[in-house]
């Protein structure tokens, strides 16, 4: 029983693994930022280098949250999703949304949330390779979409 027990363990965890190239390239040695450790707070308002349209409003600054969200005209603290609609006018993009601690209370390590805003300027050596993967995600994703340009990621 105990082999069978380690055998499944082992598939489920070989199995279900993302190989770090599907992953965009991240940390303080390819230029990114960090966002301070702290519980359900946000870094900005950044400057966008162009205008980012969000259905019918247009927007030139974003607040990057260590819960994984942007929002686009405040800091947006709370750790737990609403559904949509949101109420306030708040707006916000978000592939991921959830309660983040990265003060390292618990380990005493902490955990680091980075960003970066690539633009189509950048002169930085990772900027072709995270625009082809990006430009390739949203044709996989979104095949109906027409892809004209990426300015920025």
């Amino acid at each position: 029983m105990l082999r069978l027990f380690i055998f499944i363990s082992i598939l489920v965890c070989s199995s279900s693994s993302l190989p770090l190239s599907d992953f965009f390239p991240f940390g303080p040695e390819i230029g990114d930022s960090t966002v301070p450790p702290n519980d359900d707070g946000s870094v900005g308002p950044l400057v966008l280098p162009h205008i980012f349209p969000y259905f019918d409003n247009n927007h030139r600054q974003i607040w990057v949250a260590n819960n994984g969200l942007f929002s686009f005209l405040s800091e947006i603290s709370q750790y737990v999703p609403d559904p949509f609609p949101l109420a306030n006018d708040r707006r916000l993009v978000t592939g991921f949304w959830a309660d983040i601690d990265t003060r390292g209370a618990v380990s005493g390590i902490g955990n680091k949330v980075y960003y970066h805003i690539y633009t189509d300027s950048s002169s930085r050596d990772t900027t072709q390779e995270v625009f082809t993967k990006a430009s390739g995600y949203v044709r996989s994703f979104f095949p109906q979409q027409r892809l004209k340009r990426i300015d920025y990621v």
